[in-house]
């Protein structure tokens, strides 16, 4: 069947474009807005923009790209991209594999730093932290692997070259840029970002990619002094858009979390 242009590796190199672009106008255009007009009104801005390229992206896009064939629309249905359960099993094994050895690498990390981190740690700002991050890793794994991902497995099957190596290598790219100019946060995702691509290449399942993410993510919030801010946001404290508007909301969670 002709999928026309759309279905070509040039196609989707632009759908996987359209992808980037938008993410550069949420965080660095509409980003360096908001830090120059503080105003509640145009945080809702801010928000309504991401929520409206998020609508793009997961609901407008894959309808624009219908005539591909249902594994290359981009964005896929709950039951065949995040609970398929013809490869959960491989792909729990694999993902949980990586989580725990990089788990294994933080709390050493952490103990050699401070033997007594632990007896410090606040559980219940742990557990709304992964909780927060569920959400977040949710969102950022269906964009960026069941949208993201098939773009770019698209584009390496066009050239021939549809490998796990090339596409962790292409999603360590992507993934580090995207937390860019925090280059510690962002070499770190990129490390992670070259074992999920590989994973899921392998066996395209996102939910063990979703709870890795979020686990990791929060590891790394509660137990280590890394920034977590990126984008034209980097110079500024965390939490910054909550700050415009909710400022309780965001008062409380940065006493909870102790960061600045």
């Amino acid at each position: 069947m002709d999928c026309g242009w759309v279905g070509t590796g040039w196609g989707q190199v632009a759908i996987a474009l359209e992808l980037g672009g938008l993410l550069a106008i949420c965080l660095w255009v509409m980003g360096g807005l908001l830090a120059h007009y503080s105003q509640p009104w145009f945080a809702w801005v801010f928000v309504g923009a991401i929520a409206a390229a998020g609508c793009y992206i997961l609901a407008i896009a894959p309808r624009l790209t219908g005539r591909l064939a249902v594994p290359e629309r981009g964005i896929v249905g709950w039951r065949e991209g995040v609970i398929r359960r013809d490869n959960l099993a491989p792909a729990a094994l694999h993902t949980g594999l990586f989580t725990l050895l990089t788990t294994v690498v933080i709390v050493g990390w952490c103990w050699w730093r401070d033997p007594g981190f632990l007896g410090r740690l606040n559980t219940w700002a742990f557990l709304v932290k992964l909780a927060t991050y569920l959400i977040c890793a949710a969102i950022q794994g269906w964009v960026f692997w069941e949208f993201g991902a098939r773009r770019v497995r698209a584009i390496l099957a066009s050239a021939g070259r549809d490998t796990g190596m090339c596409l962790g290598a292409i999603m360590t790219v992507l993934v580090g840029a995207l937390h860019l100019p925090n280059w510690r946060l962002a070499a770190l995702s990129g490390i992670a970002a070259m074992a999920w691509g590989w994973i899921y290449h392998r066996n395209p399942n996102l939910l063990p990619i979703i709870l890795s993410h979020a686990w990791l993510g929060t590891l790394l919030h509660r137990l280590t002094p890394l920034s977590f801010r990126v984008g034209y946001f980097y110079s500024y404290p965390e939490g910054r858009v909550l700050a415009v508007l909710w400022p309780a909301l965001n008062a409380y969670l940065r006493q909870l979390w102790g960061r600045p």
